[in-house]
C-alpha cells in the first residue's frame, strides 16, 4: 500500500502536469495520440491502484471499528452502567471512523487529480484527431484535378480548366 504523496509524486514524475502537446504534421499528430494513449494506460492503472489502496483502508478499519471501545466499555457494563458503556463504545466508533475518512479524503483527492488528467488527456487526443481530419481534408483539396471532377463539387470539368465553371473553385 503506497502513500498519497506516492501517488502524486509518480504523477509528477510521468510529467503530465505540465505537458504540452504539439503536431505540425499527420505523423507526428499519430505519435502524440499513441503517447497520450499510454500517459491514459498509466492513469488508469493508477487509479485502480488507488482504489485497491481505499478498499484495503476500509477492510483495516471495519476491523478496528468492530473491536473500538471494547475494554473501557467492558469495565462499566460490569458495575451496572451499560447506558455510559454504549456511549463509550459509540465515540470510540466515532472516532475511529473520522480517522479513516481521514484517510481516504486524501486518497480520493489524489484520484480526483487523476480523473482530471485523464479530461485533459481525452482533449488532447479529440484535438489531435480533428487535426488529423483537417490535415487530410486540406491534402485532399489540394491535390490537382486531373480532369474529369471538381474535388469540392463534383461537377465535370476539363483539364485545361483552371477553376471549376459550378463552384469556382480553384483546380490546381
Amino acid at each position: 500500500m503506497r502513500s498519497p504523496e506516492e501517488y502524486l509524486q509518480q504523477l509528477e514524475d510521468m510529467g503530465l502536469t505540465n505537458a504540452t502537446f504539439r503536431a505540425d504534421s499527420i505523423t507526428e499528430a499519430r505519435a502524440v495520440i499513441t503517447r497520450v494513449r499510454q500517459m491514459e494506460q498509466e492513469l488508469r492503472q493508477i487509479k485502480r491502484d488507488i482504489n485497491l489502496d481505499v478498499k484495503q483502508i476500509r477492510h483495516a478499519y471495519a476491523d478496528k471499528a468492530a473491536n473500538a471501545g471494547e475494554g473501557t466499555a467492558g469495565l462499566f457494563t460490569l458495575f451496572g452502567k451499560r447506558k455510559m458503556a454504549g456511549s463509550i463504545r459509540a465515540d470510540a466508533k466515532r472516532s475511529v471512523n473520522r480517522e479513516r475518512d481521514a484517510m481516504i479524503a486524501a486518497y480520493e483527492r489524489v484520484k480526483l487529480t487523476v480523473d482530471d488528467l485523464l479530461n485533459q488527456t481525452a482533449g488532447v487526443k479529440a484535438g489531435m484527431e480533428t487535426f488529423i481530419a483537417e490535415q487530410k481534408a486540406e491534402a485532399a483539396q489540394a491535390t490537382p484535378s486531373r480532369g474529369g471532377f471538381c474535388p469540392q463539387c463534383g461537377a465535370k470539368v476539363r483539364k485545361s480548366d483552371k477553376y471549376c465553371a459550378e463552384c469556382g473553385t480553384q483546380l490546381g
